[in-house]
């Protein structure tokens, strides 16, 4: 059994939480474009500096936000005020978040690099119109606390992953994803149970 590795930066925050106190009290004052400017501006950069910035910036700018939300650049993010974020969530470089039909994101999540989560999808029906003319339906999407979600898995609008649960790497998520289930390829198919 292996054994679990030390909290990382859980330390760092305490000791930043002043400072962050401030940051907050500062972006509250200042128009809330200004909290999106900081979420873009050296997008690319993950040192402490940028990625508290992008906390501070997803505070003021997100529906709500928990603590210890660690963002790594490059990470596209769009609609922010319709997304949710738990505390200790983890998002990691070349990640695409839109939630323009809203995202909830529970605590204690891991997102791999090279994730795509959505919260719209393209309406289809008419063979008339050609499909990018026929609009976008929001659904949302909804990821519960303690859920891993491996590297460039997709999760599509409307899903709802439940606690505990892992998405393996690649996966394509389309439906409802029970508790404590890991799932797998594409459409994503429970594989076990944990």
């Amino acid at each position: 059994m292996s054994t679990p590795t030390q909290p990382r930066g859980r330390e760092t925050f305490s000791k930043a939480a002043t400072l962050f106190r401030i940051g907050d009290a500062i972006l509250a004052v200042l128009p809330r474009r200004f909290s999106l400017a900081l979420l873009i501006y050296r997008s690319g950069s993950n040192s402490h500096v940028s990625r508290a910035r992008r906390y501070l910036a997803l505070r003021r700018s997100a529906q709500s936000c928990g603590e210890l939300v660690d963002v790594r650049g490059p990470v596209f993010l769009y609609a922010v005020e319709k997304l949710t974020l738990g505390s200790r969530i983890s998002v990691h470089p070349l990640t695409y978040i839109d939630a323009t039909g809203g995202i909830t994101i529970g605590d204690d999540v891991s997102i791999a690099h090279g994730v795509t989560i959505m919260s719209t999808e393209h309406n289809y029906a008419s063979r008339d119109l050609p499909i990018r003319d026929q609009g976008t339906t929001a659904s949302k999407t909804v990821i519960e606390s303690n859920v891993w979600i491996g590297a460039g898995a997709k999760i599509l609008a409307g899903v709802h992953i439940e606690s505990g649960s892992i998405v393996a790497a690649g996966a394509v998520v389309v439906s409802r994803v029970s508790a404590n289930s890991i799932v797998g390829g594409v459409p994503a198919k429970v594989i076990k149970s944990r």
